[in-house]
């Protein structure tokens, strides 16, 4: 599969999570890359671990820093996490934004869009 990964990962943040952020984004890239066209990830920690080659430890640790709210997050959606453990697998929560969005100034308007939502309820 492919999947866009956007300079926001590395400055935003995620990034806050201590000596820890960098095997959330790791862990997120690879779930970006094996995302279904609806942002599903399907299967487990040890699946994960096997096809993408990073350990285990790395991925459980990645998977508790993006299943975690972060308040600190430009998304209001699910208190910022960014995945969610469901049905054999992880959603990850907009996925179709960023898929969508064809150029950064497209991602600049969604966010302004999302704060004025959240303003106005």
């Amino acid at each position: 599969m492919y999947g866009k990964v956007w300079e926001q990962m590395y400055t935003g943040s995620l990034c806050l999570n201590g000596e820890d952020s960098w095997k959330a984004i790791v862990t997120f890239q690879q779930m970006i890359v094996l995302a279904d066209k609806d942002g599903f990830v399907k299967g487990n920690v040890h699946y994960l671990s096997r096809t993408t080659m990073i350990p285990q430890d790395i991925i459980e640790k990645g998977i508790e820093i993006l299943e975690a709210p972060d308040t600190q997050s430009r998304s209001t959606r699910a208190d910022g996490k960014r995945i969610k453990k469901e049905n054999g697998g992880w959603s990850i929560y907009n996925y179709m934004a960023y898929r969508n969005a064809v150029d950064e100034e497209a991602l600049k308007a969604y966010w302004r869009e999302q704060k004025r939502k959240s303003r106005e309820a």
